[in-house]
């Protein structure tokens, strides 16, 4: 497997295509051709170049003009006449990433993001105060800018976790900022070692847990599913650049706040059924449980019961089987668990689980038979050492 792509500026990009037409007499459709194929062939990432220049560069310079009047519309804070210029800004940012073609659209995210449209809606935020209105759409851009690493960066420089740990703690109770604060802190922190331990650190992730104490958040799908994502984001070491990842002391940091036996409950209380939720919360669960230590304090409070109910009441759902299987195996680490496990007739289920997939195998089978694998070593384990 090769290594990343390697990027250009739109600007190199440009000049490349000048050169075609000035040193060798090419048209500039056959410039552009042979600027890109070039390009192409030495193994570089076009994803974020107009190859319209003209289309391009309007789009560019509207996203630019766009982000400007944010800027000055931001600055009115506590004037109340500021807020519709304020959210007309933010809607306006948000039309054009929806409106951009999927070619376009990093180029116009890359192009946000040098105009300093991460500290400016930031900035809006704050301005906003609790106009809820104005908040969830600067939100949803920021997330949308998030999806590039250049904008990771800006958001880290400007200590955006911080305004996401006072969002969430002033959101306390509101499911649809929870959700919205939650989705952002996940694409700040994917692939992000800094952006995730200042997030941890900030005490933002812990205030989005404490949020799902709230029954009107741990009741909401959406709220819930966006804070597991937020968790499972915090605690995965996804980002190869340094040497090493904080993703397990973010566990433990974590659990030492209750967030495992949280989701453990929302599990328990059963109000919530739908199977990718359900999945969300044990994919989450299962990134938290980091040591023995954890999965020890997951069973005693009843986790491989609600787990294997989980399982049961979802065998024909491949995604929430996968899910509640990863959960067992990972608290299956420790054999007082492979025991209760298996007393409570883990290896019959997994049978049934194994089987309701078995005609389209692939991960779920995998996942089903790798776990019932390792409870039947264990137990040919006991048998040997009894025997001799």
């Amino acid at each position: 497997m090769g290594g990343p792509k390697t990027r250009i500026t739109q600007e190199s990009f440009d000049a490349a295509v000048k050169e075609n037409q000035e040193e060798f007499g090419m048209e500039a459709e056959e410039a552009l051709q042979s600027a890109m194929e070039e390009f192409r062939l030495q193994g570089v990432d076009l994803s974020n170049i107009a190859t319209n220049p003209t289309e391009g560069k309007q789009a560019v310079d509207a996203m630019k003009k766009a982000v400007e009047a944010l800027k000055v519309a931001s600055q009115t804070t506590g004037d109340q006449s500021s807020s519709p210029s304020l959210l007309k800004s933010i809607l306006h940012i948000q039309d054009q990433i929806q409106a951009a073609a999927p070619d376009s659209l990093p180029l116009i995210l890359e192009a946000a993001n040098q105009a300093d449209a991460v500290p400016a809606l930031l900035t809006s935020i704050k301005a906003a105060s609790n106009k809820k209105d104005v908040i969830l759409p600067s939100l949803s851009v920021l997330q949308s800018l998030l999806s590039i690493d250049a904008s990771k960066d800006a958001f880290m420089r400007a200590n955006g976790a911080a305004e996401l740990q006072h969002l969430a703690q002033t959101a306390t109770g509101d499911a649809q900022l929870i959700e919205h604060v939650a989705l952002v802190a996940e694409a700040a922190a994917k692939k992000h070692e800094d952006n995730k331990c200042s997030l941890v650190d900030s005490g933002c992730a812990s205030q989005l847990v404490e949020g799902l104490r709230s029954g009107a958040v741990s009741s909401s799908l959406a709220a819930v599913k966006a804070v597991c994502g937020c968790l499972r984001s915090l605690t995965t070491a996804d980002d190869p650049r340094p040497a090493a990842s904080r993703a397990f002391q973010n566990s433990r940091t974590l659990a030492q706040q209750g967030a495992p036996l949280l989701l453990l409950s929302i599990l328990k209380q059963g109000d919530i059924t739908e199977p990718v939720t359900v999945a969300a919360v044990c994919g989450a669960a299962k990134k938290l449980a980091a040591n023995e230590e954890i999965c020890k304090e997951l069973a005693d409070d009843g986790a491989v019961k609600v787990t294997m109910e989980v399982l049961t009441s979802g065998l024909g759902n491949a995604t929430l089987v996968r899910s509640a299987c990863s959960l067992l195996r990972q608290l299956a680490n420790s054999d007082a668990i492979k025991a209760e496990i298996v007393d409570a007739g883990g290896l019959e289920l997994l049978c049934r689980a194994v089987d309701a997939h078995s005609t389209h195998a692939g991960k779920t089978v995998t996942l089903c038979c790798g776990l019932r694998a390792s409870l039947i070593d264990w137990i040919s384990d006991i048998c040997s050492s009894r025997i001799h």
